[in-house]
């Protein structure tokens, strides 16, 4: 963290200096003022009307005057909130407190002396170690608990789109895929028809009719029902010799070309062994 300006605060006050931990002191107070805050009073309790204060940059009057202790009142410019600021000194230590005198959040750092400041306070340069440092710690520790704006609640996230499958980014043009299944087939019930083993109504019975499918045109393609012109173009050579594999009075979508719909097995079909048994 620069510290630009606070040689020429030391100069301000220097003839005030009376101990190591006075100089310390005035990083902090320095730093304070840099970060917005203005001293209004000497003391722990804060004068009347302390919020309409101008304050001042500069230290007041006896603000050293205690040995042990240091208590400064600040009143923040953005909030206009008034602050206490109270430091103590303990075996080569100062304890420095911050509160907000509104609702007495505090929040504390904590400073080895000798790691900072040196006894000799006849020039900026002999009087500190490291000024910088010091700087630092009271705007993250102290000044940062009290002004930093709290993050913003994270915004809606665009959901992520899902991969497509069989991605391949050397392919090209985008995969061939089949069709999905009949919109009015609840995927959850596949196959229960072929627990009845008539399947008069669902679709399913242990008499097999490959033309049956339960699809729609364009769902579930059939090439094979029919004749070979039902079949994609280039399936069979000119002039081969083909035997049908399909009724020849059915369109591919199973019904009869007469517009009779095709609603069971072919009557000739065989039906199953105890097909007539009352306890089956």
């Amino acid at each position: 963290m620069a510290t630009t300006g606070l040689e020429v605060f030391f100069c301000a006050v220097q003839n005030q200096l009376k101990r190591p931990e006075d100089a310390l002191v005035c990083v902090i107070h320095w730093t304070l003022v840099k970060e917005g805050f203005k001293c209004v009073a000497n003391g722990e309790v804060a004068p009347e009307n302390v919020t309409s204060s101008k304050g001042s940059e500069m230290l007041p009057a006896a603000w050293n005057d205690l040995d042990d202790l240091y208590h400064l009142i600040y009143v923040e410019s953005s909030s206009h909130s008034t602050f206490l600021l109270k430091i103590i000194r303990i075996e080569g230590s100062l304890l420095v407190h911050l509160m907000k005198l509104s609702n007495e959040s505090i929040h504390d750092v904590t400073f080895n002396t000798s790691e900072y400041v040196t006894a000799d306070l006849s020039s900026y340069d002999s009087a500190f170690q490291n000024a910088d440092g010091v700087a630092r710690l009271v705007k993250t520790d102290l000044v940062d608990q009290f002004l930093q704006p709290k993050p913003k609640a994270e915004e809606a996230k665009q959901p992520r789109q899902r991969p497509e499958e069989d991605s391949d980014p050397l392919r090209v043009g985008r995969p061939l895929r089949g069709r999905g299944a009949h919109p009015g087939m609840d995927p959850f019930n596949i196959g229960t028809g072929d627990l009845d083993p008539l399947g008069a109504r669902t679709g399913g019975g242990m008499i097999f009719d490959p033309l049956r499918s339960g699809f729609p045109e364009g769902g579930v393609p059939q090439p094979g029902a029919g004749y070979p012109g039902a079949l994609p173009r280039g399936s069979v050579p000119p002039g081969a010799r083909f035997d049908p594999f399909g009724p020849p009075d059915l369109d591919r979508s199973g019904n009869y070309r007469g517009g009779r719909g095709r609603s069971g097995p072919d009557p000739d079909h065989m039906p199953m062994p105890g097909y007539d048994d009352y306890y089956m």
